[in-house]
């Protein structure tokens, strides 16, 4: 052990849990040099409605008590425990005030992602982002707890799921004008369409795509916008495109088609439309034609027919994860549509790169010939 090389050491290191790191530790000083840099690396701290739990509580102490190691952090990850939460705005305001009081300290922290997943009410806002470091690469949001003066220039990821306000919309686009952005995730809060104007929506969305840094943009997430006057022609290196309960899906995939008719990049395709709109079953033959995907999930409500099977046949050569589901209500699980065992045949013995695969299936009506061809 003593011959090998540093490197390969602390690679061997990344392997390890978190007990077994801090075992290591403790054996030497050369030891403890080698794993200190993976054991403090990331920090969860998940709270619910009693408060952090003792390891990440455990885990702030010793950044607070031992300065010298808060220079190995490198990714910070809060997440909750579901509605339960409302009853410990306490924690949670202590929680805000002890990070804030970790980015403050010295040294500074050399963050490179904060994930912010813990609802917070505007009362607890203590501008924690204030202090992160404006060259942080990975930045995600649920909710707007943003000192809106506070802008990054070195972003790659960037995740807002719950714009609520027009001063929250306004910063993101700044965002995306400042940063050479490789993934965004942007979403409406509930009802925010009655304090969050639709211009102003649609503005931004035409700022992701005629933006000069929108050829970098590989990863694309937008839930509950309306698509039917957005640019999608300059956005032509998308990896993965998901759209979620948005309006004029078929508009904005027949824009992708038009304007790049030849997206070779497009690997992972996600659609949850809940209803019927215009019909996309086209757009879809007719990306099949170049774009090789790999993962395709379907889900469409206020449907009375499943979607057919033959509007993906086009990619059958390509496909190794598919989902199919159709509803007659979006919200209402008992509604799905089941398909036929003809459907479910022609999938399986279509795509023969196939590794999984979810659509409802009537089986009562399969034959015992029909279980013999697909064994």
């Amino acid at each position: 052990m003593d011959r090998m090389p540093v490197e390969i050491y602390g690679e061997v290191c990344r392997y390890l849990d978190l007990r077994s790191l801090s075992q290591l530790s403790s054996c030497c000083k050369i030891q403890r040099d080698i794993a200190l840099p993976t054991l403090y690396k990331e920090m969860r701290i998940h709270v619910n409605s009693l408060g952090a739990d003792p390891s990440s509580l455990r885990f702030m102490r010793t950044l607070t008590e031992v300065p010298q190691i808060r220079r190995f952090l490198r990714h910070i990850v809060v997440s909750g425990g579901g509605e339960s939460i409302w009853t410990a705005n306490s924690y949670v305001e202590h929680l805000c005030v002890a990070l804030a009081g970790l980015f403050r300290g010295s040294p500074k922290l050399a963050l490179q992602s904060f994930v912010w997943r813990l609802p917070i009410h505007k009362k607890l806002d203590v501008g924690i982002l204030r202090h992160l470091p404006p060259e942080l690469a990975c930045l995600a949001v649920d909710q707007a707890l943003i000192d809106k003066s506070v802008q990054f220039s070195a972003l790659h990821e960037l995740s807002c799921t719950q714009l609520s306000s027009l001063s929250d919309v306004a910063w993101v686009r700044k965002q995306v004008q400042r940063n050479r952005l490789r993934k965004l995730l942007l979403g409406l809060a509930p009802f925010a369409h009655r304090c969050v104007h639709l211009r102003s929506i649609t503005h931004l969305l035409h700022m992701i795509g005629p933006s000069q840094h929108a050829r970098d943009l590989t990863h694309l997430e937008l839930t509950k916008f309306d698509l039917s006057q957005w640019p999608m022609q300059e956005i032509t290196n998308l990896a993965q495109l998901t759209l979620q309960n948005c309006t004029s899906v078929g508009l904005a995939l027949q824009s992708l088609v038009d304007h790049n008719p030849t997206c070779t990049a497009l690997r992972v395709l996600s659609l949850t439309v809940p209803y019927e709109q215009v019909s996309f079953a086209e757009c879809l033959h007719k990306l099949g034609r170049t774009a090789p995907l790999t993962d395709l999930c379907i889900l469409t409500g206020g449907r009375q027919q499943p979607l057919p099977v033959a509007s993906i046949l086009a990619f059958r050569a390509s496909l190794e994860h598919l989902v199919l589901e159709s509803r007659e209500q979006a919200w209402d699980a008992s509604s799905v549509l089941l398909y036929p065992p003809r459907s479910f045949e022609v999938v399986i013995t279509s795509f023969s790169k196939l590794k999984s695969l979810g659509m409802p299936v009537k089986l009562d009506q399969a034959s015992r010939a029909f279980w013999v061809r697909i064994s």
